[in-house]
């Protein structure tokens, strides 16, 4: 599989992927074309994004496999003329993309990638292999703020206005679409924290990072509301100090104008919302990593190093 100097997020996902089935990670861009040729007329399966790297398909042996994985909507032309003329046949399409802004450009463009149905479909029809991890957890961690932020300075012209309208418009669209799915099974559950020198933040659904993870701005407070059922939570702020009392939802957990970070919390349903879900919720720090999850009022801990982020989700009962 080879390494595209192009700005597609969470590429390392899928080299990952196939490194640990037996694929040879290749950069193309620092061999020359003889190398480059000579390694495509020698392979027996490759794995390219659609794309220039997709074109030396016409160097293939006919017995060859070739894996394309599509980064955007659009199929390129170019590629179907090559899979024709040169009878490309042992080949399969797959489309990767997770991007939910327009991609104005095929070329030179900003894709974000990711584990979606076909990808998943893909795995099983071709490797026999389930893929059980939700959608976002290969991407939506580390890539999505990357994402945002390479569109936005990309497409930040004024004549590109028609290109921010028509993808913020879509992804509006899509955000009330998933929350009316969730609003029909149950309540969904939010959280909001408050930070140094900013105050409180907006309130976050389930899943969604409560601060940037670039934000250095220690969290001081939280507030949860869950209709659901009541939620439990204290938080914990030093070796001196200890936990704070345990409060129910909305109460606020923490303290506000005392410049008192926290470094722990714990969380818990109560006894009838704990029959039916499970609450998992894990901490981002300064030195820029997560904690391991933890759920249903478990203690957990940063070590003592400052937060700037918390993420809580609920899952049903296995």
């Amino acid at each position: 599989m080879s390494r595209n100097p192009r700005v597609c997020l969470n590429e390392n996902y899928f080299e990952d992927f196939f490194a640990a089935r037996g694929f040879e990670i290749v950069a193309p861009e620092k061999l020359s074309i003889e190398e480059q040729i000579s390694l495509v007329v020698g392979a027996d399966e490759i794995v390219a994004t659609q794309g220039t790297l997709t074109h030396w398909a016409i160097f293939c042996k006919p017995d060859a496999k070739f894996i394309m994985l599509n980064r955007d909507t659009s199929l390129s032309w170019i590629q179907i003329f090559i899979n024709e003329v040169f009878k490309v046949d042992n080949y399969c399409l797959v489309d990767i993309f997770k991007d939910f802004m327009y991609a104005a450009n095929h070329t030179n463009g900003v894709f974000l990638l990711g584990s979606n149905k076909y990808w998943k479909e893909f795995v099983a029809d071709y490797f026999g292999e389930k893929i059980d991890e939700d959608d976002d957890i290969s991407y939506l961690e580390d890539a999505l703020d990357k994402y945002v932020s390479l569109w936005c300075r990309k497409y930040q012209a004024p004549t590109n206005l028609d290109i921010w309208v028509q993808s913020l418009s879509g992804m509006c669209h899509r955000i009330l679409e998933l929350e009316r799915a969730a609003s029909k099974k149950r309540p969904l559950l939010s959280y909001q924290t408050h930070v140094a020198s900013k105050g409180w933040g907006t309130w976050n659904s389930e899943g969604i990072f409560s601060n940037p993870l670039d934000q250095k701005l220690d969290i001081q407070a939280i507030k949860i509301d869950f209709a659901g059922c009541k939620v439990h939570y204290a938080v914990y702020f030093n070796e001196t100090e200890g936990w704070s009392a345990e409060v129910a939802s909305p109460e606020q957990a923490g303290t506000v104008g005392k410049h008192k970070s926290i470094t722990g919390v714990k969380i818990r349903l109560d006894e009838a919302g704990a029959k039916d879900l499970d609450i998992l919720y894990r901490l981002h720090t300064f030195d820029d990593t997560w904690t391991p999850w933890a759920k249903n009022g478990e203690e957990l801990l940063s070590g003592g190093v400052k937060l700037n982020s918390i993420q809580i989700e609920l899952k049903p009962k296995a």
